[in-house]
């Protein structure tokens, strides 16, 4: 007998459950001689949780399996809506008066999914001759099955690469009721590691690029999934190339070059707001001439012909873009212009030949007198090692 007791406030809802496998081992022969051999065995489940017999099931499919993994019983029993008991009389043959078999206990519901089971699944039960017509009680707890999975946070987006986040999943029955007992682990996936990364076991998602990927919780062959987004957000800006010393009026070289970062200090490539250069501090009072304004380019600006018309110490740079912080320089110096120097051919004659020329006085170089040659074997080439030695970032004038 299985008596069934249905819930007042849900008819199809079953509360109890107790199920009698009667007559097993009828008409068997005993391997010590000729006869019966009858083996009773009382199963007696019990729900997990509260939640679990609130599962709705209208069958119950029990599997009978030899020790050798031979199955010897494999039946489906409908229980009906109109009955609060069901007569259940099934047979397995004996080859001994005790043997241990596996048995699997499912209750199914309508649509043929699996709600509950027995734990261990399978569980061992050993049926043996005599016994009584009690049977052997066994104890059977009914697990509810996982009908689903749901990963939390329910939305994860990141800004920056190499962000971070802990994912946790929850295993859920046919009612969306989180399961008493958890899986003891889930299998963590991503569907896109060069976008998020996933720990397997643990679940930490690290951003990697721009872009999208599925991250899925597994257990028992159910999944839950998550969406996540990498795109990154400029919220810095940072010199990669920054000011360094130059003369008034020259060309600061290298070029200068700010770059929009993420919170992580990775490039944001996408960046191309407009990024405008002006003088912070200006100990000499200078003007700042040349493109003073660019638009960033993968993410980067670069200022090629930036000038300082006059000598100071410890300028400074400021470079600002409309929706990040300002960014300032270190302080660098700006050194006084070169002397221009001009040259007289002193000796006379052709300029094609060689000659000694004298320094005209009135240029400001470091020795009176310098050896220049205009040499002419194929092509021309000045060679001034003297003058140019001392006289740094001088020009001679030539003709």
């Amino acid at each position: 007998m299985v008596p069934v007791t249905r819930s007042s406030a849900a008819p199809w809802r079953w509360r109890a459950l107790a199920v009698l496998v009667g007559a097993l081992g009828l008409n068997c022969t005993d391997a010590t001689g000729p006869g019966r051999i009858n083996g009773r065995l009382v199963l007696m489940p019990a729900f997990e949780s509260k939640a679990a017999s609130q599962i709705d099931f209208d069958r119950m499919r029990v599997t009978i399996v030899h020790t050798n993994r031979a199955a010897v019983l494999d039946t489906v029993i409908s229980i009906p809506s109109t009955v609060d008991t069901i007569d259940v009389s099934l047979r397995v043959p004996l080859a001994s008066s005790s043997e241990d078999f596996l048995l699997y206990l499912r209750l199914v519901n309508a649509a043929g999914d699996t709600v509950l089971r027995n734990e261990p699944y399978p569980q061992q039960v050993t049926v043996s001759s005599g016994g009584g017509t009690a049977g052997t009680p066994v104890a059977v707890l009914l697990r509810a099955t996982i009908a689903s999975v749901v990963v939390t946070p329910p939305e994860v987006s990141f800004s920056s690469f190499g962000d971070t986040q802990r994912l946790s999943a929850v295993a859920l029955d046919q009612n969306g009721v989180p399961l008493t007992i958890q899986p003891a682990a889930f299998v963590w996936l991503s569907s896109a590691p060069a976008i998020a990364s996933v720990n397997p076991t643990t679940g930490l998602v690290t951003a990697v690029t721009n872009g999208s990927a599925t991250i899925s919780a597994t257990a028992s062959g159910v999944s839950g999934t998550l969406l996540v987004a990498v795109s990154q957000v400029a919220t810095q800006l940072a010199f990669t190339t920054s000011p360094s010393t130059a003369a008034a009026g020259i060309i600061i070289a290298p070029p200068i070059t700010v770059a929009a970062q993420d919170a992580r200090g990775n490039a944001v490539t996408a960046f191309i707001d407009l990024v405008t250069v002006t003088i912070g501090a200006n100990p000499g009072n200078s003007v700042l001439t040349g493109t003073t304004a660019k638009a960033a380019v993968a993410g980067v600006a670069q200022f090629a012909d930036l000038r300082l018309d006059q000598p100071g110490t410890q300028y400074t740079l400021v470079f600002t873009t409309p929706n990040l912080p300002p960014i300032t320089s270190v302080p660098f110096d700006v050194l006084a212009a070169p002397a221009t120097v001009y040259w007289t051919n002193a000796a006379g004659g052709s300029w094609t030949t060689a000659r000694r020329l004298q320094r005209n006085p009135d240029a400001h170089c470091a020795e009176p007198y310098a050896d220049v040659e205009w040499r002419r074997n194929g092509h021309r080439q000045w060679q001034a090692p003297t003058c140019e030695r001392h006289c740094r970032g001088g020009r001679a004038a030539h003709q």
